[in-house]
């Protein structure tokens, strides 16, 4: 290999992912590629600890929705989504997500009902998930496509 591109420590790795591959089909001609690893599942440990992060306390008497409507009360005029160039608050996210809420419970919906929800990833996804759960249901995502 040449030694002006690549260090020794990432030829050692590679060349032990493709014996790890090596292993994997002759071990087991018939199975199919794609369910091949090249990363052992020592190196598969050890990269998702160390890109697991800080784990923070999550209260378990509040609601996801509850949750962010304490965030939404703090952080107002933060933003909260965004998606494709555009933004909302959380008090814009808030403010939508409680208008479609008033606007289910005026149509029935009631806590333990499922609602689906029809749309392509979007800021107007976010207030609906917010919505439906503000209202006390579930949401049930269908792909468009």
């Amino acid at each position: 290999y040449n030694t002006a591109l690549f260090k020794q420590e990432t030829i050692e790795r590679w060349k032990q992912y493709w014996m790890e591959l090596l292993d994997a089909v002759t071990g087991n001609p018939n199975q199919p590629l794609s369910s091949l690893s090249l990363v052992t599942e020592t190196e598969k440990q050890a990269l998702l600890e160390a890109w697991k992060g800080k784990a923070l306390p999550v209260p378990t008497d509040k609601t996801v929705h509850q949750l962010f409507e304490e965030t939404a009360q703090r952080h107002k005029d933060r933003p909260a989504v965004t998606y494709n160039g555009q933004s909302w608050t959380y008090g814009e996210l808030n403010a939508k997500a409680n208008r479609l809420a008033r606007i289910l419970m005026d149509c029935g919906i009631s806590p333990d009902d499922r609602v689906g929800i029809l749309t392509k990833p979007s800021l107007e996804m976010s207030a609906a998930v917010l919505g439906v759960l503000k209202a006390g249901a579930a949401f049930v995502p269908i792909d468009p496509d």
